[in-house]
């Protein structure tokens, strides 16, 4: 695991600790990921796989994140932020379940969940974008 050019902190209050970091303060070298929203969309014909199955969804998506993550020398706990659109708030406890699996544990970043109509895609239930910071190796500076 490599050593994040950030930290997370909680100023707000016990209740959201295992869910939401209030802050990430980033300080440092490091390069800063924008990851655009991540959904089930098949890699190949670009069509919504998981059909009906919100926590599928979730999955490839947070594991999308953490491909995109890992070629870039970072995990997981790189992320600073996430910002994720579900189509029904009812799923708000199965979201929660898979963010907290992505995580494995690690302390959560600043996270907004927000709950809209429709995606992009026809049958498309979540989508996920995270912005991370990486410690820079020293021959990339």
């Amino acid at each position: 695991m490599e050593k994040a050019p950030f930290h997370k902190e909680n100023v707000y209050g016990v209740w959201s600790k295992d869910l939401f970091a209030d802050a990430a303060i980033v300080q440092g070298q490091h390069k800063t990921l924008y990851i655009s929203g991540m959904g089930a969309e098949d890699p190949d014909t670009g069509e919504i796989t998981h059909l009906g199955d919100f926590s599928g969804q979730c999955q490839l998506a947070y594991q999308k994140i953490e491909r995109i993550l890992r070629a870039q020398g970072g995990d997981m706990n790189s992320i600073v932020r996430i910002v994720a659109y579900v189509t029904d708030i009812r799923y708000f406890a199965d979201y929660m379940a898979c963010q907290k699996a992505a995580f494995a544990g690690a302390p959560m970043p600043p996270h907004s969940l927000i709950n809209v109509s429709q995606l992009a895609i026809p049958g498309m239930m979540v989508e996920v974008e995270a912005t991370a910071a990486i410690a820079l190796d020293p021959s990339d500076q």
